[in-house]
């Protein structure tokens, strides 16, 4: 990692702070929202006012600038101009949102928004940002990292999302809505190939089947080469392989009823993410505690110091078995609509998916030709595996010459996860000779008896485990939510929502050898029955929302709300099945929407402000002298920040922008960590750790996205248009301890697409690039204090292709 740098958060919040609101009050002043008068437009310059956008970010449709909640959306062009070409690809054009693959899962997701999310990925824990496709809740982030394949827009709406949407979030949602069947033939064709092994190739076709039926169809393969080597075989991990396919068939049997079907498949076969390896402590090992400090003992600790040492970025080392990423996800879902009368419709969604996952290697460090200190695997032939049903029944309508809107509905969900890990503990070493090398350390006498390697070979034996986690989650909900129009300047929305959850989880554990695990006994204290142990749970919660919103005039809106997001208490996936209370948010809002200079220019901004009650963390503590992550709730912590979006059309150019804060503390957080003394005593001490007041650093204090676009019309038709893209990133803990060895410091990362549209308009060529300053950054890194390694995994370098468009025509 580059050297730090000290950074006056506060200060750069004031200034962004300022700035903003300089930007907004100029641009309001030229709207002549805040002058009588605005100044007439240059009578040369191009006429181009932005489109409406339609979104359901209120289950219903709006156009984007009347709806008063913050949201972003992204067309498909507007996705396609940035060079996006999966989930991750969003992050670098929306405020305060990190969408990343998880760092020890390849195709797992893993969502912040507004510093809020999880690095937990277990069947024991919900998402604090869901992602929806197509309406449909996606309760595992495993196959959350898919591609952008023939989609309509994109829609991220920012803050708790507890009332109308599937299952509740305290952060926010991610919705992507696919392009949906019509009644015209379409067919489009689309490859790319480029620098380091990308090939890619996409068919989408919608086909008019009679006068009653459509149907859409879409089939796509992407690949590309690794760009983390593995120091141990050669090979380069993190690499891409993946096909997706997706059929929809729409019935309109009469303009009252519709009904949709949609079935998607994704199969990713791809190499494990790879972290490389930094070593902080002191060469002789002298500092290094729990498993470290049993590899002095073992006498093995300098070839895994060396070894980590000789990493750099993009070159790891890492001898799991397994180095296999693997998903098979699909899903189909029944939307069925039906216009009862003018003023009064059901909507009904049935929803199924099923995904199996083989994640062979976390791809942690502390690997070495002598041993490993910990892996965690997948060895064996049995994926995970998560299937989820869910059923949503809505009724909306209006009254009172439309000035009333409302929404009614009924949601059940359930779903059954298995996940499988073995955990094995110095695996590969092999204990010295002690009567042929007797100087050695491990052969040195122990306290108690024996030599100092049993304790290693103890644990190497009896403490490596196959793990396997069963979770059973049952959700219900009756929500409503009333929209009233009071004048025609003034809008009132109260919405409610009732959510029960009935939570069951199950570890079955035993050693690699299959025997059973010595000292394995349930949290009650009885024994293992068949070698499992299980806690079950219910909660309940009643989420809110009201917000109050004023039309000033035709082009501006400002709005101000306050609504309760909820996410369902459960269990921790480690031997001791621990409990963690329901988090709760309580967020205020506040901002507007504009449109300026005759709709050629768009400016919203809002400030939030929230509190969260048991706060659900992955912690870093002590547990018997092991380093171990653990959810934990943080008793009382508060967010606040500001994000701006703004788009103008000057002329042939395009410009936008998209910035966010997030700050805030803790004001009640309490940690216990356990401490094991000498053997053979072992006595057990409980230490606490007060985090109260520590920045919540989880995400970056600040984004900021810029991009710019110039459309040239040549002379015998066709076009070239230039886009340049900047998303820039402030620094980012990855502990809270904030850990200076594992601070990504602030970056940026520049995209550009330059593409030939031609004359025909049926035909494109684009030369894309993402990363173009090759930039080297990472998305994640492991660390504690006290650790004498760190682990950083990298996100991707410079990539340049090629992408070849073209639509046919009847």
């Amino acid at each position: 990692p580059r050297p730090t740098q000290k950074h006056d958060q506060g200060s750069q919040m004031n200034n962004l702070t300022l700035s903003l609101a300089a930007l907004g009050a100029g641009l309001l002043a030229a709207s002549g929202v805040l002058s009588p008068k605005a100044e007439a437009a240059s009578q040369d310059t191009a006429r181009r006012a932005i489109e409406e956008v339609v979104v359901t970010a209120r289950r219903r449709e709006e156009t984007a600038q009347s709806v008063p909640i913050p949201i972003t959306v992204m067309s498909a062009d507007d996705l396609r101009s940035r060079g996006a070409l999966n989930m991750r690809d969003l992050e670098r054009m929306t405020p305060n949102l990190s969408l990343e693959n998880s760092g020890v899962a390849k195709s797992t997701a893993q969502v912040f928004l507004r510093g809020i999310g999880q690095i937990n990925w277990g069947p024991a824990q919900d998402p604090k940002v869901g992602i929806y496709l197509d309406g449909v809740y996606l309760a595992r982030p495993q196959g959350g990292v898919f591609d952008l394949m023939d989609v309509e827009r994109v829609e991220v709406l920012r803050g708790p999302q507890g009332t109308l949407f599937g299952r509740n979030t305290t952060a926010g949602l991610v919705h992507v809505i696919t392009k949906r069947p019509g009644d015209q033939f379409e067919a489009q064709l689309q490859g790319l190939a480029g620098e380091n092994g990308q090939l890619g190739a996409g068919l989408s076709l919608n086909v008019p089947i009679a006068d009653s039926w459509a149907g859409r169809f879409s089939l796509q393969h992407r690949e590309s080469d690794g760009y983390v080597e593995n120091r141990f075989d050669g090979k380069d991990w993190m690499d891409e392989n993946a096909q997706n396919a997706r059929g929809s068939l729409l019935w309109t049997p009469s303009d009252q009823f519709e009904a949709l079907l949609s079935i998607d498949y994704q199969r990713v076969r791809e190499l494990s993410t790879l972290a490389t390896c930094r070593f902080v402590g002191a060469d002789d090992g002298s500092d290094a505690g729990g498993l470290d400090g049993l590899a002095v003992l073992g006498g093995f600790f300098p070839d895994v110091r060396d070894t980590c040492k000789a990493d750099r970025p993009y070159k790891g080392y890492q001898r799991d078995p397994n180095p296999d990423s693997k998903i098979d996800a699909w899903g189909y879902s029944l939307t069925a609509e039906w216009d009862i009368t003018e003023r009064l419709s059901l909507t009904s969604i049935t929803a199924y998916r099923d995904i199996e996952e083989v994640n062979g290697s976390w791809g942690l460090t502390g690997d070495s030709p002598a041993g490993d200190i910990l892996s965690v695997q997948q060895r064996n032939s049995e994926p995970s595996e998560y299937t989820q049903f869910s059923q949503e029944f809505r009724l909306h309508g209006s009254a009172f010459d439309d000035r009333v809107a409302w929404i009614g509905g009924l949601y059940y969900f359930t779903e059954d996860g298995q996940a499988n890990f073995d955990v094995p503990l110095f695996e590969g070493w092999v204990p010295p000779d002690c009567v042929a090398n007797p100087l050695q350390l491990p052969c040195f006498p122990a306290p108690g008896g024996g030599v100092l390697g049993d304790f290693v070979l103890l644990l190497q034996t009896f403490n490596s485990n196959f793990q396997l986690y069963d979770a059973t989650n049952e959700s219900w909900a009756i929500f409503g939510e009333v929209t009233y129009d009071i004048t025609d300047a003034w809008s009132v929305t109260a919405g409610i929502r009732y959510t029960e959850d009935d939570r069951e989880l199950s570890l079955l554990q035993e050693l690699l050898s299959g025997a059973p695990a010595l000292g394995y006994v349930c949290p009650d204290g009885s024994a293992p029955l068949n070698r499992t142990c299980s806690r079950s749970g219910d909660f309940s919660e009643t989420t809110p929302r009201i917000i109050l919103n004023y039309q000033v005039n035709d082009d501006f809106m400002v709005y101000a709300g306050w609504s309760k997001g909820y996410s369902s208490g459960g269990f921790n996936q480690n031997p001791r099945l621990q409990d963690y209370e329901p988090e709760v948010s309580k967020n205020w809002e506040l901002g507007f929407k504009s449109n300026l200079l005759e709709d050629r220019v768009k400016l919203n901004m809002s400030a939030f402000l929230n509190t969260y009650e048991n706060q659900q963390l992955s912690v870093a503590r002590i547990i018997d002298n092991q380093n171990v992550v653990a959810i934990l709730n943080a008793q009382e912590a508060t967010l606040y920040g500001i994000e701006a979006e703004a788009l103008a059309l000057l002329g042939n150019w395009t410009f936008t922008l998209a910035v966010g804060t997030t700050d805030g503390k803790y004001e009640k957080f309490e940690v216990l960590d356990t401490l094991l003394g000498p053997p053979p005593e072992l006595e057990e001490t409980t230490v606490r750790r007060d985090l109260t007041d520590n920045e919540i650093v989880l995400g970056s204090p600040y984004t900021a996205s810029l991009a710019a676009g110039y459309q040239h019309q040549l002379s015998r038709g066709g076009s070239l248009d230039v886009n340049v893209g900047w998303s820039h990133r402030g620094r980012q803990y990855n502990d809270l301890d904030k850990l200076s060895t594992t601070r990504q410091d602030a970056y940026g990362l520049m995209d550009a697409r330059l593409t030939w549209n031609l004359a025909s308009q049926q035909t494109s060529v684009s030369l894309v690039g993402n990363n173009l300053l090759d930039e080297e950054y990472f998305s994640w890194a492991t660390g504690a204090p006290g650790d004498v390694r760190n682990g950083y995994f990298w996100g991707p370098p410079r990539r340049v292709r090629l992408e070849f468009r073209h639509e046919f025509q009847p």
